[in-house]
């Protein structure tokens, strides 16, 4: 070999390590020929500029919202809220690479496929779901099986498949198909399902129980009633709860009660009575006489009673007084006060043990004495009276209501009867005779009912 060529060779050979040379600095802070992250192409370019590239490019894509093979929505990542985290992985992968190899880069792909360093913000992609108006159109909501009724038997009803959208899985399903690298959410599979089947062994062995619990007789003992519940009645009582669990209906129980104590309680009820000079009458609505129903002991009890499936009888509490006697009339034991006569009469078992002249309430003064049917609620010996301008020492006192009212002996009285109360009547109490209410007194019971008209 000729000297020149020698040297014409050895110039070629520097000038190839000096081009490579040159090239190997260029990729001393960017990436190798053919690098890539998820399809974009980051050859050339700095960590920095890869990230902006990449940024820019998940933040422009295009994902599709599809329903029934149809385009509905058409969303770009920012409006998804998607953040990405590249630079990490970027750094990393920059820092591994070796520039001497960029000649081998020409020939063999560097692609990496990563979404681990990229999320949504579920805020900002909630605010734009919820903009789309996703439900728009008639849509059919989704059913759980469940057990129907009518007056005479329970039956299985099979679960509705809807087409309603569940805002949670279409956020569940974009967030997956994200981390995937996909673009098309299929919209389809959000739709609301059923979460009950008519399959479901608990709701069928419901149906078969309920169809047994329907049979059951249950009575109710109610004062001096005995009231049977309607088969149809304990239908409507009974349901099952969304796991296809037997269960008592609160609010039909409630208003069936409701129904029982509007017919039977007697507390503040207009009765049927007899006087003693005036024939039949019918007695004020008011008065602190009569019982009511505890609703809320007889609506457990009822509760209790419907899943047993035995035949039973029922014994609901109660408030008041008379249950079981004189519910909607007044005869037997009782004290009878006309305040129009001015007189008053005492029967024990039907016998009248004793009758007087009394002074009521002064209706000058506005003190009339309440008309209705009343009960003694207390016995009191030698008790004072005390209003706001009177402070009364009596003997005897039976209050007959909530207010201060109520029998006792007037020894200041000279006289009864008549007309006196018109103008020089009591605060609202029946002034009796002093010998006339000891006889009263030591006959009465806490309880007796007090007919006041």
């Amino acid at each position: 070999m000729s000297k020149k060529t020698r040297n014409l060779l050895i110039s070629f050979i520097l000038l190839l390590v000096g081009i490579y040379g040159i090239i190997t600095y260029t990729y001393k802070d960017t990436y190798l020929p053919n690098t890539s992250v998820n399809g974009v192409p980051i050859s050339r370019l700095t960590v920095k500029e890869a990230d902006k590239k990449l940024t820019d490019h998940f933040n422009s894509k295009k994902y599709h919202l599809t329903e029934n093979e149809t385009t509905r929505f058409t969303l770009t990542g920012k409006e998804l809220g998607y953040k990405a985290q590249f630079k990490q992985l970027l750094t990393s992968k920059q820092q591994a690479q070796t520039a001497f190899s960029w000649p081998i880069a020409l020939i063999r792909k560097q692609s990496y496929q990563t979404t681990s360093n990229t999320f949504l913000d579920e805020k900002k992609l909630t605010r734009t779901l919820e903009q789309l108006s996703l439900n728009d159109g008639q849509r059919t909501a989704s059913k759980n099986a469940t057990i129907a009724k009518n007056e005479t038997e329970f039956s299985l009803e099979n679960e509705i498949y809807g087409d309603e959208i569940d805002l949670q899985q279409v956020i569940k399903k974009i967030k997956t198909t994200v981390s995937k690298d996909k673009t098309t959410i299929n919209l389809n599979d959000t739709y609301i399902k059923p979460t009950l089947l008519a399959s479901n062994k608990t709701l069928l062995a419901s149906l078969a129980s309920l169809n047994k619990l329907k049979e059951q007789t249950i009575t109710l003992a109610i004062s001096k009633n005995s009231v049977r519940i309607p088969q149809k009645t304990i239908i409507e009582t009974l349901r099952v709860t969304d796991k296809g669990e037997i269960a008592t209906d609160t609010r039909a129980i409630t208003n069936y009660v409701a129904t029982l104590a509007a017919k039977y309680d007697t507390n503040e009820t207009a009765r049927s009575f007899k006087t003693t000079n005036k024939g039949t009458i019918t007695t004020a609505a008011s008065g602190t006489y009569g019982w009511s129903l505890n609703t809320s002991d007889t609506e457990q009890k009822l509760a209790n009673a419907l899943l047993t499936g035995e035949n039973q009888t029922i014994e609901p509490l109660h408030f008041g007084s008379g249950y079981g006697d004189n519910d909607h009339t007044i005869s037997g034991t009782y004290v009878e006060v006309d305040t129009t006569d001015q007189h008053m009469w005492f029967y024990k078992d039907g016998k009248k043990v004793t009758d007087t002249a009394v002074v009521t309430g002064d209706s000058s003064k506005k003190h009339d004495t309440p008309r209705g049917v009343f009960s003694v609620w207390n016995k009191e010996r030698n008790a004072t009276l005390v209003g706001e301008d009177y402070k009364q020492p009596v003997s005897y006192w039976l209050p007959i209501d909530w207010t201060g009212v109520g029998l006792h002996d007037a020894g200041w009285r000279p006289k009864f009867g008549g007309t006196i109360y018109k103008t020089s009547g009591s605060h609202g109490c029946v002034n009796t005779p002093p010998a006339v209410m000891k006889v009263i007194y030591d006959n009465i019971k806490v309880g007796t009912p007090v007919v006041v008209y």
